[in-house]
């Protein structure tokens, strides 16, 4: 028994242990054993809805058909206003058709025939669907003609739910007869062939006159659920058992290993080795064999099943072996680097790596490292970035309100003056303004596996793994970790480490590279205004460092008052650094302020924000401010903004070269430096080969924002513009450039390229800002002469416009990849790309790709009847299809388009259901070895 009492051993000074190493090795155990039960039962019950779901899923889908089929009968004899058939004991003339002429004929062999209804022959066929298949349906009506199809309670409730909401259908299980039984209602409408019967009864076209009811048994489905979450309950205790029972072994001989750890290093060795071995073994079967499973022909469900078991134990494995290095630092088996790394490019990093999580709390995360501190260092970065990432993970996570701040500084140097290897002795602190550790508590906080609320209904969570582990690793380098805390007023966590100091380390670097320092900068005046005081100093203090005269203010109103002050002495700011996130008067306002005192002589503003970072760029733009920045502030960052603000704006007092910025009209055609704005990658490859053909420089962007995010930190001598775009199209984008222009005065040439080409498009695009557009499908002469226009042309702007092309792709020769799949109509495709083949295969694939994507978004919207945004995937699909010449794959995508801008949700399931199978035989056509060959 694992976790029994010990049996005495018979040489009890080999496994001699303190009770505390022992416990913590069960406690280990049993934390395991916790979380691979709790991941298992969670799949589990995850699985067993999923299963529920799908069988009324399933159970609602067999009705469905069933009607389909139904009203696909109806429908054909309602266009032909019914049906003749002889007159028998089952079909007489029917009642309430006597006012149709020729309701009852004879034939020339004497054989007397009857009209029959559509709703008359449906009744029939209910009867006989009954009969054979056990399904029971029939025609009702709120009003019928008929008193036999008068709806039932359920039906009635039903039809007056469709008739007030438009639903196309309708399922629930209710119980009947003592069993439960799925009923499903579809509704119908008159047709025009509906008249011919039912001319004299007052309906019109398009009225809802009923609906189709049907109900079946939920049992045989029931039954093939029971069965299944019978097996699915099997394997996973199966799993389960296989699980405890690797846990429990491996956790059996870490506890001996435990033992003989206290007596030998060489038995800590061999209970590491042991214990990795054991654990891993049996986790790997289990991913192994999920793997294989997952591999075999299994149903859609099964599947999905295999794969979360597969991935729940990767999971698992992952907090396994992050126990493993903990444990291999216990043993003092961690081997530490000696590389050289940059200090600050390393603190950067990581501080970026917790900037949203503090950001999410409203948190002020900052960094600040001090001047006389060396860059370039020697020690191990990865294990330095770990101590970091600890100890701000764990600030961020006991802070709710205010700061948290991490400062690097010097404490001591040697080395330099006696002929030995140089190194620092720096301190790291990291500062919160949390709820504060009491002082009692303190002590637990470097222990292993100890929290300071260990009860259940604990506020914070985790291993409590992190504070020790950088202890030990503090230890590893030399150093030493202390805490300093006061409950309700915050905590601090600094620790000290020895680093070495190669020739070079102080020497200014940025990115690893060794530049000299901005020194044209001195005597740039700038304000610095924040409420947060940290932030103030450590950004004020950046500023001097560089030969800026900085002076900071603790509110907009501060701010607003000292730049009236300087300008009155005629000593103005040159730049404004300011904060959006401030009480009262918040940046936004501070800088509209600044901007409409005219004796202020319109400083440079850049902007800092922490949060709403989309409302500050789109104020900024919009505003024609210089810049603006995300806090937490990087050194090489904001000296490369001020270089950049200050720099392009002309200012005396900077380096009197001239600005390395030169117009449009200076490039030459055979360098062109192009910003492509695609979302589609299929495009986006296809236009990039196209630009790099002729040697041009082509830097991509995914969407609008992302191109206003490359624009701000760079030029370009013209933009490729997509215009629908998800978030953000190319009209709102091109509106916020050009924006930004009224300011600079200088003008980049922005070209549309969009499947829009129709007539007015051109109007359009040239109102919004554009230069021109190349429509969709791209030619390759076109997209060239439009570029070389739009950029050689050195008196004024390019305005030519590419030709209006139809959107169809059949509006141009095609030619077809053969007569039996007629797929493909390859040859306009071809001829665009030079009868490159392979790259006809890569296009496609990224394609098929991303049209996976589409489909299977578009089949969840369907589901839930959503046309709007259906619609405008569809939209984007079809352009893609008439692009790649697939003339009847785009024909269907312009129907089914139509289908749901008109809320025609059934023809639209049926459309969707062909453009899975186009996709499917182009798929399969491209995966055949003589694809080439068939062309």
């Amino acid at each position: 028994m694992i976790w029994g009492k010990r049996k005495k051993d018979a040489n009890p000074s080999v496994f001699a242990v303190t009770g505390a190493e022992e416990l913590r090795v069960r406690r280990l155990g049993w934390i395991l054993m916790a979380g691979w039960s709790l991941i298992l039962m969670f799949i589990l019950a995850w699985n067993w809805s999923q299963v529920t779901t799908f069988t009324r899923e399933q159970a609602a889908m067999t009705l469905r058909m069933t009607l389909e089929k139904e009203l696909v009968v109806r429908r054909w004899a309602t266009e032909h206003g019914g049906v003749y058939v002889p007159i028998t004991a089952q079909t007489p003339p029917n009642p309430y058709l006597e006012n149709v002429t020729e309701q009852n004929i004879v034939t020339p062999s004497g054989r007397q025939l009857t009209l029959l209804n559509p709703a008359y022959m449906m009744r029939q066929i209910h009867e006989m669907a009954l009969e054979e298949q056990g399904i029971y349906s029939r025609l009702t009506s709120l009003n019928p003609i008929n008193p036999i199809n008068m709806a039932e309670p359920w039906e009635a409730e039903v039809l007056q739910k469709i008739e007030a909401t438009g639903l196309d259908e309708f399922s629930a299980i209710v119980e009947m007869n003592g069993e439960p039984v799925i009923r499903f209602m579809r509704p119908f409408y008159t047709e025009e062939g509906c008249l011919t019967c039912h001319g004299g009864h007052g309906h019109q076209v398009g009225d809802m006159r009923g609906g189709i009811s049907a109900a079946a048994s939920m049992q045989p489905f029931l039954e093939g659920m029971h069965a299944k979450q019978h097996s699915m309950a099997v394997g996973y205790t199966l799993i389960w058992l296989i699980g405890l029972v690797g846990i429990g072994w491996a956790t059996r001989l870490m506890v001996v290993s435990t033992r003989k750890v206290e007596t030998a290093n060489r038995a800590k060795s061999e209970f590491l080795t042991n214990m990795s071995h054991e654990i891993r073994t049996p986790m790997n079967v289990i991913i192994g064999m999920s793997d294989l499973l997952y591999k075999t022909e299994l149903k859609p469900e099964q599947r999905d099943y295999a794969g979360m078991v597969r991935d729940s134990a990767e999971s698992l494995l992952t907090i396994i072996n992050d126990i493993l290095d903990f444990s291999k630092v216990e043993a003092g088996h961690l081997e530490l680097e000696h590389t050289p790394f940059n200090l600050i490019s390393l603190v950067e990093k990581t501080v970026s790596l917790l900037t949203l999580r503090a950001h999410a709390k409203d948190l002020e995360l900052l960094f600040y490292i001090k001047e006389d501190v060396p860059q370039i260092l020697l020690g191990d970065p990865n294990r330095l970035k770990q101590i970091l990432i600890n100890l701000l993970g764990n600030a961020i996570k006991f802070t709710e309100t205010g700061e948290v701040v991490l400062i690097v500084e010097k404490v001591e140097e040697t080395g330099f003056d006696a002929g030995e290897p140089a190194a620092a002795l720096l301190r790291f602190s990291v500062k919160d303004t949390g709820c504060g550790i009491p002082e009692d508590k303190q002590a637990l906080l470097f222990q292993s596996f100890s929290q300071l609320d260990n009860s259940s209904t604990r506020k914070f969570e985790g291993t409590g793994l992190g504070l020790p582990i950088s202890k030990k690793l503090v230890e590893l380098m030399g150093g030493s970790i202390s805490v300093t805390s006061k409950v309700g007023e915050g905590s601090n966590f600094s620790f000290t480490i020895p680093l070495s100091i190669p020739v070079s380390g102080n020497i200014w670097q940025t990115n690893g590279e060794a530049v000299p320092p901005y020194t044209h900068l001195e005597n740039l005046k700038v304000l610095v205004v924040d409420d947060n005081k940290a932030n103030r100093i450590i950004v004020e203090n950046m500023l001097t460092r560089w030969g800026i005269i900085a002076k900071t203010a603790s509110s907009g109103r501060e701010g607003l008052e000292m730049l009236k002050n300087a300008a009155r002495q005629d000593n103005p700011f040159d730049l404004v650094i300011l904060d959006q996130h401030m009480p009262e008067v918040d940046g936004f306002e501070t800088a509209e302020q600044i901007r409409n005192e005219k004796e202020l002589h319109s400083p440079l503003i850049i902007m800092l924000s922490s949060v709403d970072m989309e409302r500050s760029i789109t104020y900024c733009r919009k505003k024609g401010l210089a810049g603006y920045m995300i806090k937490p502030l990087k050194q090489s960052e904001l000296l490369a903004k001020i270089f950049e603000v200050a720099y392009n704006s002309n200012q005396q007092s900077l380096s009197e070269t001239s600005s390395p910025l030169t117009t449009t009209a200076q490039k030459s055609c055979c360098a062109v430096d192009i910003l492509l704005v695609e979302d589609k990658p299929m495009n986006r490859k296809l236009a990039t080969v196209l630009l790099e053909e002729k040697g041009w420089n082509v830097t991509p962007a995914y969407n609008g924002r992302h191109a206003l995010e490359i624009l701000d930190s760079r030029t370009f001598d013209l933009v490729l513009m997509d215009i629908q775009m998800p978030g953000m199209d190319g009209l709102e984008v091109t509106g916020l450039i050009r924006a930004g222009e009224k300011e600079t005065g200088v003008h980049m040439p922005i070209i549309a390229m969009t499947a829009h080409a129709m007539q007015g498009d051109r109007e359009k695009f040239l109102e919004a800002g554009l230069d021109g557009y190349v429509a969709k499908p791209i030619n390759r002469e076109e997209l060239y002469q439009t570029v070389e226009q739009a950029v050689c042309m050195t008196d004024q702007v390019a305005t030519s416009i590419a030709p209006s092309k139809a959107e169809d792709p059949a509006s141009e020769p095609v030619q077809s990849i053969n007569a039996e799949d007629n797929v493909l109509e390859a040859g306009l495709m071809l001829k665009r790309l030079h009868g490159d083949m392979d790259l006809l295969a890569e296009l496609m694939q990224l394609m098929l790709e991303d049209g996976a994507k589409d489909l299977h978004q578009l089949r969840q919207l369907l589901d839930v009847h959503e046309s709007k945004n259906t619609a405008l995937i569809v939209h984007g699909l079809k352009g893609e299809l008439g692009k790649m010449g697939l003339t009847r794959a785009f024909t269907t995508a312009k129907e089914l388009e139509g289908a749901l801008l008109e809320g025609r949700f059934a023809d639209a399931t049926l459309l969707l259901e062909d453009l899975e199978k186009e996709f499917k035989l182009l798929g399969d056509f491209f995966a055949r070895p003589d694809w080439k060959e068939r062309l």
